[in-house]
């Protein structure tokens, strides 16, 4: 007896082979929603941060003293949790001296800081994260930053920017302006605008 096979190796249809592709266009836009999603959240979280660290400052400077500051900039040689250097925008918690020099505080070794300034060390500001310093703000992007005044915002880079608040009424000692965070594809995530005569700050996109 002789089968006839014709109906079972007829293959795909020009229906099915449209109905497979919808799927997988349905799909791709499904992966391209949930990766914008992600990087949408990680600026936010960008952004939140900065905020934090900002704001925690001022409070504490009003509290210790206006040695207190910090330093937002790209370091390059940041590592990830694996220990693996990734290069990343950081603000690094610390004080300056009489003139103005920023130096880090080292929670691991409190014995580089001078007498003059070891009251600074009882501060929750430098302990409230734990022992991380730097604090991680983002690695894919840009932040840039123009001071008061200034029309055009440039990247920080490794240089970065001090930020340091008055004791007596909180205004702005260095660093008042806009902070620019940057997607990596150019488009602006918000900026934060640190306003020098009352030191609070407000965000624009």
């Amino acid at each position: 007896m002789i089968h006839n096979k014709t109906e079972s190796n007829r293959g795909y249809s020009f229906v099915e082979m449209l109905i497979v592709l919808a799927i997988m266009a349905i799909m791709s836009a499904m992966a391209i929603v949930t990766w914008n999603s992600v990087n949408s959240a990680r600026y936010r979280n960008a952004v939140s941060t900065f905020e934090s660290e900002i704001s925690t400052l001022r409070t504490a400077t009003q509290a210790q003293g206006s040695e207190m500051a910090l330093k937002v900039y790209y370091d390059i040689n940041y590592k990830d949790r694996f220990n693996k250097p990734i290069g990343a925008y950081v603000i690094k918690r610390g004080y300056c001296d009489d003139s103005g020099t920023f130096h880090e505080i080292n929670l691991a070794d409190t014995s580089t800081v001078p007498s003059e300034y070891s009251h600074l060390l009882n501060s929750d500001y430098y302990t409230y994260r734990g022992v991380s310093n730097p604090v991680f703000v983002m690695q894919k992007g840009k932040i840039k930053y123009a001071s008061t005044g200034t029309a055009i915002a440039t990247d920080i880079g490794a240089s970065g920017v001090i930020i340091r608040y008055n004791k007596s009424d909180g205004s702005v000692k260095n660093g008042d302006g806009k902070f620019v965070i940057e997607k990596a594809n150019g488009d602006i995530a918000a900026t934060v605008n640190i306003v020098k005569v009352t030191g609070t700050y407000f965000e624009t996109y």
